[in-house]
């Protein structure tokens, strides 16, 4: 991953059925000209405004390839997050919410949450609590 900026994944977040999307990515100090900057970049790209949930992931990737952020092939990038891991009382997931990233990242050839784990499609509200 030398010289250039690189990502594991996407982060996603929903209100209702219009979703967002957010790449955080670093760079290597060996794209660094300046000794001010030794230990490299750290970046965030984010999509303005709501959009469908495939259009959203799209717009961002378009995005990354145009200003140069790859997301590396290895067994934890290219993936497909969901905002605080499905627990954010800010961002709760609509219902579905896995298997809504599932189908997006078996389009788009990433990984994803499994399936199979416990109370995976669980309808969440704002202010739900697992205590």
């Amino acid at each position: 991953m030398h010289n250039e900026l690189w990502s594991t994944g996407i982060v996603l977040k929903c209100n209702e059925k219009s979703w967002w999307t957010t790449v955080e990515f670093r760079g290597d100090d060996a794209l660094s000209t300046d000794d001010l900057l030794p230990d490299g970049y750290e970046g965030k790209v984010s999509t303005r405004y709501a959009l469908p949930l495939s259009e959203a992931i799209d717009r961002i990737l378009e995005l990354c390839a145009r200003i140069g952020v790859t997301f590396p092939d290895t067994p934890y990038s290219r993936y497909l997050y969901y905002e605080g891991d499905g627990e954010s009382k800010d961002w709760p997931p609509p219902n579905n919410w896995r298997r809504l990233l599932r189908e997006q990242a078996e389009r788009i050839g990433w990984q994803t949450y499994r399936l199979n784990e416990p109370g995976f499609d669980k309808p969440r509200e704002i202010g739900y609590n697992e205590s």
